[in-house]
């Protein structure tokens, strides 16, 4: 006789073989789970039949899901690469924009300058050709040109290499004048040539001097400043002979081709 005990272990074997019985029911339906995929064309002539197992179709799912995510990387990853490089561009454009600003600047700079620099050669030019003009025209005032008497009766004897001065023939009252601007250098008394007298020399400067000789007292002194016109000595009585000199850096020059006769 089954005692309770026994009866209670029997019946729980029971339950515990029903239920694996049933797990592997479950689990053969499960592998032998099939979906049958129909096709069917717009004539409907042929109907195309695709059975997918449960299996391929998590599979699939999970590659599908994978792909997705990949896919989605890839399309995050691209875009924050585009926005790095949309940022980089416009980092660029920037810079780009402030060295056209800067250049601009630089430009205008450069013509400003350009502007004064022709200002600065045209006042340049303006100031050398008027510096010119005046020492051309104080080489002109300093250049003994005039003749050296107000009145001469004759024209001048002819220049020699041995004497080396012209002579002009004088009568009462005539003047010798100063044939350019100029500083009285020196007055000598003639010793050894009475005849010549008084030799007054008139410093032009500009490399020119000039001598001139008379007879009679000269009327200015050492270290005078003259002018074109000066009168350095007055005839007394007829007929006296002034000898008359131009020296270039102290070497003689022939009179007749530095003076103006005309005027």
């Amino acid at each position: 006789m089954e005692t309770p005990a026994q009866r209670q272990e029997k019946r729980l074997a029971k339950n515990a073989e029903e239920k694996r019985k049933k797990e592997q029911s479950k689990k053969r339906e499960k592998k032998s789970l099939r979906y049958t995929v129909l096709m069917v064309p717009n004539n409907a002539h042929r109907v195309l039949q695709f059975h997918i197992s449960f299996d391929f179709v998590i599979i699939a799912t999970i590659v599908l899901i994978a792909a997705i995510g990949f896919t989605a990387l890839y399309i995050a990853d691209i875009t924050m690469k585009n926005q790095d490089m949309q940022e980089i561009i416009s980092q660029q454009e920037v810079a780009v924009s402030e060295l056209e600003d800067q250049t601009t600047v630089l430009q205008a700079e450069i013509e400003d300058m350009e502007a004064s620099l022709h200002e600065a050669k045209v006042t340049i030019d303006a100031n050398k050709n008027l510096k010119q003009q005046e020492e051309e025209k104080q080489t002109e005032e300093t250049k003994p040109t005039s003749l050296p008497v107000d009145n001469a009766s004759a024209l001048p004897s002819e220049y020699t290499e041995e004497k080396q001065y012209v002579e002009f023939t004088t009568g009462m009252g005539t003047r010798v004048l100063a044939t350019a601007d100029g500083v009285v250098k020196s007055i000598v008394q003639e010793a050894d040539h009475p005849e010549l007298g008084y030799i007054v020399t008139v410093d032009h400067g500009n490399s020119y001097s000039s001598v001139y000789m008379m007879p009679i007292l000269p009327q200015v002194n050492e270290g005078d400043k003259v002018a074109r016109g000066t009168t350095l000595f007055t005839v007394d009585q007829d007929n006296l002979k002034l000898a008359y000199k131009i020296m270039i850096n102290d070497i003689p020059v022939d009179p007749m081709e530095v003076m103006k006769i005309d005027g």
